[in-house]
């Protein structure tokens, strides 16, 4: 396969059948001033690489659960309130980065993301995490301080130091 990598759109062009096929394997939309992720983004299934820091993002759409492929996902540093449940769906990702947003929880479940190596989810408003984190959480690089995770904590958090969350604000 060759990559082809123009600005911030990289392309992975391979044999396929009886021809060549370019694909769209990462997108690189840092720094852009975003506020707003097309639906349209899921269709891209062959997407392996997201960077979207550093933008004014309040969501994403749920169609990021269709890509299949998507193994980084890089969301941090914006104005993020909600992610899609179909996130539970992504099986290959392996690095997660929504810290620096105004999540508040998440109550999608974790049980497939069994490639999850890391999730920096600090810095956010997340007073809740569903428990299925617990199934995940033995290899992960799991970052959580400055949040709101003060009360009704999964099993596996219930060690977690209460200084480092914002429970008096």
């Amino acid at each position: 396969a060759d990559i082809i990598k123009i600005e911030r759109v990289t392309w992975k062009i391979k044999l396929e059948g009886n021809g060549l096929v370019q694909r769209i394997v990462k997108l690189d939309f840092e720094n852009l001033g975003l506020d707003t992720i097309p639906f349209s983004i899921g269709g891209l299934e062959h997407l392996e690489w997201v960077e979207l820091e550093n933008n004014s993002l309040t969501s994403i759409p749920e169609s990021f659960g269709s890509l299949n492929e998507l193994w980084y996902l890089d969301l941090y540093n914006n104005q993020i309130i909600d992610l899609p449940t179909s996130l539970q769906f992504l099986t290959k990702l392996k690095e997660f980065y929504i810290y620096s947003n105004q999540i508040a929880e998440l109550d999608f479940s974790f049980s497939n993301l069994t490639s999850l190596e890391k999730l920096w989810r600090n810095d956010n408003q997340i007073e809740f995490i569903d428990s299925s984190v617990c199934e995940i959480l033995g290899n992960l690089e799991f970052y959580y301080n400055n949040n709101k995770l003060c009360e009704n904590l999964p099993t596996c958090l219930i060690d977690i130091d209460l200084d480092d969350q914002n429970c008096n604000d």
